[in-house]
């Protein structure tokens, strides 16, 4: 029997969703699990889920191993915690699931693993629907598999972190935003089903934390462009619309922000960021109008045990946070260009390697050592540790490669529809130094590893796109070539 195209296509399509689903399952649920430890952040999100730690023992529970069971101290649907974050849309259907299902003592976390990696899978899903047409998604698969199922990311899957939705979002957001593309911009019940999709997604992205306010620009540039190109009322009212509503969550989110997190930010982006390896930080302190005196907290940091002052005290907290804004650290660096770039030289050495190496991936149980790392299907993360160029004149003469290779497709487009493609990956590109300066202008070097995952998204997204269509292109000349062969 002779099958057509679709049902081939949606045989593939369910071959590669499987493929990603199972690789992931058997790379963190195989004997011994593995996850990431607890580095004392934990709490915002368990609270949400009405969990708390089984161990008593500081090292049994931070930073050393994974721990696997959690007991629960009440109902889980109708607890509320203080720390508002998208990862909650996972966090609550895990535990509540659990609780009325298997137990109302104890939580065990691959529960919450596997919520996670079937919304990544459904990610994938939606990404490579809008990506190809036909068979042309299938070239995309094998370097989705290499880049994003590699253990940099998928490790946070098994953790009550943050950064596992600032991987599955983007994606969806992306993948969204690529079938939004596809209809055409039909004002139909599909196109404006898919239209809110997109908005959702990018609603969810930028409250994951206050880091990812920095997609609101991008997607309300994309939704500006969605509104002005389609003469439908109903279609312009609905993306403009939405659009707003991602820029006034994005602001919310940032206001939001509790104020102990920004003092921390403010203190790690001078001490732990701006001011180390400063010639004279006693004068860089002077050009910021505080004491010199506190000189002596360069190279701390603001969660450790013990400063050389008392950074708690009434008279710190009115002389150094109220003088520090983060603009004002901006122009601090654009003041000095030269540390500026050594300071961005030092982020692009550190910042190929999203998940932190001071957390262990093990649990106690197994035998590893403390703090032991894993290694499973981790081929892209060492790649980009041990191999990847670090230097800033190559990245930036990436930028502007891939920002030539843009213009030239979107010159090269025939349709309104396909220029839109190329402007919406124009934005993603935008978007990519300012996740890499962000966390150095917000909190230094401080927990640098995590925060620079919004970095190696769009970056490692740039290169599956750019291995994808080089892919498709060498397939298809092959192709080509041997069917004028066959002729």
């Amino acid at each position: 029997m002779k099958h057509t195209p679709s049902v081939k296509f949606r045989r593939a399509e369910a071959a590669a969703l499987l493929t990603v689903f199972l690789l992931v399952s058997v790379q963190l649920m195989w004997p011994p699990m593995i996850g990431l430890a607890n580095n004392g952040d934990f709490w915002r999100m368990t609270d949400w889920g009405a969990l708390k730690q089984v161990e008593t023992r500081h090292e049994d529970i931070y930073f050393n191993w994974i721990t696997r069971e959690y007991k629960f101290v009440g109902n889980p649907v109708t607890t509320r915690g203080s720390w508002p974050s998208s990862e909650i849309v996972f966090v609550k259907p895990a535990v509540a699931l659990w609780y009325w299902m298997v137990s109302n003592q104890s939580f065990d976390l691959r529960m919450l693993g596997l919520i996670h990696i079937l919304a990544f899978a459904l990610s994938f899903f939606i990404l490579m629907r809008g990506l190809g047409a036909g068979f042309s998604y299938l070239y995309f698969a094998p370097w989705f598999v290499l880049i994003f199922c590699d253990l940099s990311y998928t490790i946070y899957f098994h953790s009550f972190y943050t950064e596992q939705a600032s991987l599955i979002f983007p994606l969806a957001t992306v993948g969204a935003g690529l079938n939004l593309l596809k209809e055409k911009q039909k004002s139909t019940p599909r196109g404006l089903a898919i239209l809110l999709l997109f908005f959702a997604c990018a609603c969810l992205l930028v409250c994951v934390k206050t880091q990812n306010v920095i997609f609101a620009p991008a997607v309300a540039f994309f939704g500006l462009r969605l509104a002005l190109f389609n003469r439908d009322r109903r279609w312009g009212i609905t993306a403009l619309g939405c659009a707003s509503l991602v820029v006034l969550l994005a602001l919310a989110e940032y206001r939001r922000t509790d104020v102990s997190l920004i003092n921390a930010s403010k203190y790690n982006a001078i001490f732990f960021g701006a001011l180390t390896d400063s010639p004279d930080p006693r004068q860089d302190l002077r050009d910021l109008g505080v004491s010199e005196e506190y000189a002596e907290l360069v190279g701390t940091q603001f969660w450790q045990p013990s400063h050389p002052f008392n950074i708690s005290s009434r008279d710190f907290e009115e002389s150094y946070y109220p003088k520090i804004s983060f603009l004002k650290i901006l122009f601090f660096y654009l003041e000095r260009p030269g540390r500026f770039l050594d300071k961005i030289q030092e982020s692009l050495k550190r910042a190929y390697v999203p998940r932190p190496e001071y957390a262990g991936n093990f649990e106690k149980a197994s035998g590893k050592m403390p703090r032991e790392q894993s290694h499973r299907w981790n081929l892209w993360g060492l790649f980009k540790k041990y191999y990847f160029p670090k230097s800033v004149w190559f990245f930036f003469a990436y930028l502007m490669a891939t920002a030539a290779l843009i213009l030239a497709a979107w010159r090269r487009s025939q349709s309104i529809d396909q220029k839109l493609v190329w402007e919406f990956y124009f934005a993603l590109w935008l978007t990519i130094p300012i996740t890499l300066l962000t966390p150095l202008l917000g909190d230094g070097f401080s927990d640098f590893e995590r925060h620079m995952l919004p970095f190696n998204f769009l970056m490692d997204f740039s290169l599956l796109l750019l291995f994808g269509h080089m892919t498709a292109l060498v397939v298809g000349k092959l192709i080509n070539g041997q069917e004028r062969q066959d002729r």
